[in-house]
């Protein structure tokens, strides 16, 4: 890299900056006018923003039950978390952040008395995110169910019971747990534990406790069966009673006794949610508001999963580990013991979102957890390096790094796909040498925030021993410059260059020097560092055409070349990350307004290989970085309209309603918000850099110096700008209206500190607890209108193209048939209306007719009689798209049957069966894809139908599933798995053609 841009890479780490505004002669260019009904928030010496009524907007309101797992909403402290849904009347999944190494859940809990809430009529149910609760009523009960902020209680408060009618609730544990099940008075537990063993295991015991108990009259506790414990009791004389779980940390001892000291009364305090209550509140006066509208719905749908996040991260990130990890937001788990991934591994490319998110949110704390489980494990890192990687010093930060600082994957040999291990064959992580870097990154960024030194006392050894591995792992070459070979992260294997450690050396050596200069120690390191930044080679190039050619800077002025993944541009992908973008975001090497380096990494932007191809994506961070806001509006889009798939407003990675919700998507939409907003990554303060113009916005960022910003933002200007000041500091602002002439007064003393300035930037002289108003010096925003930033709460679902927040209140169908809604089986004359996939493909008719299947005619299978639809090859909608359509079930006999198919690979979920007695029955119903599968094939036609009246030599499967009904009940309805709103190309859909009794 050349040498201005070592040293402008010094000066953006540096600890502290002098600043000189630009010259006041900048050409002035004209101010647009003021958009008609503008108005200001500040008014009194604040900003005037109604917290409760911003943050309610987002809550998650349900119209009908959550009867399926998938459907479940989150409830948590940061240690305990539960992930709540209408099963059976009321279920709900314990999860802990320490049951390690396979996160076992402590168990689910039920209160089949509750039926009578979620079947009745005029059931309905929300989430609040300003108190942490979710509430319920129907049937004249009302229930509020939450997990203590201030203990690892799940807490259910009913009232409207009969006083008279027994109630029972249940904990349970499943097929391959081994609890012990006592019950004792008022009080029932489920106890394990288990050692986490070799071959990745260090010994050490972990385990789960379940304590159930009850507040009402005549409370019994029993034990049901191994897995299975219960407490029965009356309702309260006024109908009331509670239900209170308990899952503290458990590594073994004497359970009954725990379980006691925990409950402690609890179920009978009649002021349980009062210090609960009081946490949430106080996190929401903390947090950064955002309130955004938009005339096409996507500014107000992002906003709100912004207000989820921030409530999902401080449900999930409280305790002593963080409570997500590989993206799964692991507390809200709801599949029994089943998570994606590696469980017992954290992976930072996932988490550095959350990060970033938390910082800019004003709830640094919740970064607690991420930066202790790599501070707190660096002498195991270091061990780990030392053995895996030969010849190296220091730490090489494991990407999936083990909670105990090793860097094992999983499996019989878990050292097969181990990260910082040079002694197994390239693989994903086994090279990827840079997560300490980042780490150590974000650590420099919460200091700058923060101005903590003891915080930066604690995170600098770790800083200081990432940047010594990767001096440790650099090669002098024969140009005086230092190569290294390994990973490009995931992508690239074993390449020379990777782009990955050169912006990681380029930007993590003058950091540490910076933090050592800071803390004043380590002087002679510091200098070996600054002068090895100026030895980092260049960011490696390469075509935009191919991505094959190797390039160099001297190749920039030509206006073809990219940033290349490293100096082996053609060397395998093994993963779709676009490593190009990296210099950008995260490392921060490369804004909008870098020069040439802006114009490359612009090109590489625009010449990116994969888009849209996983929920982590980071390309809408970069595009803010660079100035793109339509760019940051159509990355945050389309990726929640392809991930954000539970109501609850979590994505899967797969698109679909898998066996884990995760909070990755979210946590992107966040930082990429507040980064859209406000930027001071480099220290320079940035308004609404990258804000999309069709988007109007009322919002705070967390920026340096303990300092905020409040911004509003109409038709793409901004309005309203105050710096409310956390330190006394310098702070380098850019102009917020290039070339107009502004100025800053300090609102609580009145004085002009900035003279009317036409300067591209400033700097602002603050002092800690002022409040700077930055203004245009011919239309100050304080002589605007007044109106304060206010809001609704959410009174029903949110939609926004194919997706949704919350639950629409249930259209009960009287058949099938009234729901289909999307055409499966076209003529091979007519096959224009067509689209099993969302791409216009279908199935023949005359393919099926050939093997007896016909528009109306009768189809057994597996001892049931299946009517096709009449509409079948018609041209009209002849299925059912399965998204939790409610559906009369009549007729008489013990098995309900489904004729199905799944388009873009197997697709379902659970289903759910209503008997007329209120009780619930949960099925899977799920089918492979219709190119072929391993389900059970009630029939195949011989080839599809394309668009053009075309033909596809492909089979066409339609699957037959049979599911068992409860004995000696009546069914009311069944209501078909949550699912794809419509079938979209890409994104997997079940389709239902008919159901039967027999």
């Amino acid at each position: 890299m050349p040498p201005s841009s070592h040293s402008r890479i010094a000066a953006l780490a540096a600890a502290t900056v002098t600043v000189v505004g630009l010259s006041t002669a900048t050409p002035a260019v004209a101010a647009p006018p003021t958009p008609p009904g503008v108005s200001t928030a500040w008014r009194n010496g604040a900003f005037q923003l109604d917290r409760h009524a911003v943050v309610s907007r987002a809550n998650v309101v349900l119209g009908g039950p959550n009867l399926a797992n998938t459907e479940s909403l989150p409830v948590g402290n940061g240690s305990l978390g539960a992930a709540v849904w209408a099963a059976g009347g009321f279920t709900a999944q314990l999860n802990r952040v320490d049951t390690f190494p396979d996160r076992k859940s402590p168990g689910q809990v039920t209160i089949p008395g509750l039926a009578k809430l979620v079947n009745a009529p005029d059931f309905a149910a929300h989430l609040d995110l300003y108190d942490g609760v979710l509430t319920e009523t129907g049937g004249g009960l009302t229930a509020r169910v939450y997990v203590r902020a201030d203990t690892d209680q799940l807490v259910v408060d009913v009232t409207g019971a009969d006083p008279n009618a027994v109630q029972t609730a249940q904990g349970f544990l499943w097929s391959g747990r081994s609890p012990q099940a006592q019950a004792s008075g008022s009080i029932g537990t489920l106890a394990e534990t288990w050692v986490d063993g070799p071959p990745a295991g260090g010994g050490k015991t972990f385990g789960s406790l379940l304590a159930l108990t009850a507040g009402g009259r005549d409370v019994t506790s029993s034990v049901v069966d191994a897995q299975k414990v219960q407490v029965s009791f009356k309702p309260n004389a006024d109908g009331a009673f509670r239900v209170v779980v308990g899952s503290p940390k458990w590594t073994g001892g004497d359970a009954a006794k725990t379980a006691k000291k925990l409950l402690n009364n609890a179920a009978s305090t009649g002021d349980a949610d009062k210090a609960h209550l009081k946490w949430w509140h106080d996190f929401w006066a903390k947090a950064d508001p955002m309130r955004i509208e938009s005339s096409d719905g996507s500014g107000q749908y992002l906003e709100a999963l912004r207000t989820i996040y921030l409530y999902q991260e401080a449900s999930l990130n409280r305790g002593a580990y963080p409570g997500t990890q590989a993206g799964v937001a692991n507390l809200f788990s709801f599949s029994q013991d089943r998570q994606d991934w590696v469980p017992a591994d954290y992976w930072f490319w996932n988490l550095r979102m959350q990060i970033a998110a938390n910082l800019s949110s004003g709830v640094p704390d919740l970064n607690t957890a991420f930066f202790d489980l790599y501070t707190s494990n660096l002498s195991a890192i270091e061990a780990w390096t030392k053995a895996k990687v030969p010849g190296s010093a220091g730490a090489c930060v494991p990407e999936t790094m083990r909670f105990d600082g090793t860097g094992y994957y999983t499996g019989a040999n878990p050292e097969e796909n181990a990260s910082c291990d040079a002694l197994v064959a390239p693989t994903y992580n086994s090279l990827t040498y840079t997560t300490g870097a980042e780490v150590s990154l974000w650590l420099w960024q919460a200091y700058q925030h923060n101005g903590d030194t003891a915080f930066l006392l604690k995170g600098y050894p770790l800083m200081k021993s990432a940047a010594r591995f990767l001096l440790s792992i650099a090669k002098v070459g024969p140009d005086g410059l230092l190569h290294s070979t390994s990973n490009a992260h995931e992508t690239q294997w074993n390449v020379t260059d990777p782009v990955t450690n050169v912006a990681a050396m380029q930007a993590l050596f003058p950091v540490v020097a910076s933090a050592a200069e800071a803390l004043h120690t380590d002087a002679d390191f510091a200098r070996q560092l600054r002068t090895a930044a100026t030895k980092v080679p260049p960011l490696p190039r390469t075509d935009a055409a191919t991505h094959s050619q190797v390039l160099t800077p001297a190749d920039d002025a030509a206006g073809q070349d990219v940033i290349a993944y490293s100096t082996q541009p053609a060397a395998p992908l093994n993963n779709g990350e676009n490593l190009d973008l990296e210099p950008s975001y995260a490392y921060g090497l490369i804004g909008d307004d870098s020069g040439p380096l802006t114009a490359l990494a612009k090109r590489s932007y625009d010449a990116r290989r994969f888009r849209i191809a996983a929920e982590w994506n980071y390309d809408g961070l970069s595009a803010a970085r660079l100035g793109l806001a339509s760019e940051v509006k159509t990355n945050l889009v389309e990726t929640t309209k392809k991930y954000q798939v539970f109501p609850s407003g979590m994505g899967n990675l797969f698109g679909s309603a898998g066996a884990n919700p995760y909070n990755e998507e979210t946590g992107i939409v966040a930082a990429n918000l507040n980064e859209a907003l406000v930027q001071d990554y480099d220290g320079l303060l940035r308004i609404a850099p990258a804000w999309p113009s069709d988007w109007n916005v009322d919002g705070t960022v967390s920026v340096r110096h303990n300092s905020k910003v409040d911004v509003q933002v109409r038709a793409g200007v901004p309005v309203t700008v105050v710096l409310e000041a956390g330190d006394n500091a310098p702070v380098k602002v850019r102009n917020p209206w290039p070339g107009q002439s502004i100025k800053v007064v300090d609102a609580d003393t009145g004085r002009t500190v900035v003279a009317p300035t036409t300067a591209g930037q400033i700097t602002v002289n603050t002092t800690c607890g002022h409040k700077y108003l930055i203004e245009k010096s011919d239309a100050p925003f304080t002589a605007l209108p007044f109106a304060a930033v206010t809001g609704t709460a959410a009174t029903s679902a949110k939609h926004f193209g194919p997706v949704k927040i919350g639950l629409d209140k249930p259209v009960l169908a009287n058949s099938l048939a009234e729901t289909f809604n999307n055409v499966a089986v076209t003529a091979d004359d007519n096959t224009g209306p067509g689209n099993i996939d969302g791409g216009g493909a279908s199935m023949s008719a005359t393919a099926l007719a050939n093997v007896g299947v016909t528009a109306g005619g009768q189809v057994s299978h597996g001892g049931l009689t299946f009517t096709w639809p009449s509409q079948s090859g018609s041209g009209t909608p002849d299925n059912t798209v399965a998204n939790s359509q409610s559906i009369v079930l009549g007729g008489s006999g013990d098995t309900l049957g489904f004729l199905v198919t799944a388009a873009y690979g197997t697709a379902g979920g659970t289903g759910t069966v209503v008997y007329t007695d209120g009780t619930t029955q949960e099925f899977t119903l799920t089918s492979p894809d219709w190119f072929g599968g391993s389900g059970d094939v009630a029939f195949q036609a011989a080839y599809q139908n394309r668009q053009g009246n075309t033909t596809y030599q492909g089979i066409a499967d339609v699957y037959f599933v049979s599911v068992p009904l409860q004995a000696g009940k009546t069914t009311s309805r069944v209501r078909l798995p949550a699912g794809s709103a419509a079938a979209t190309a890409g994104t997997p859909s079940l389709h239902v053609f008919a159901m039967a009794r027999g």
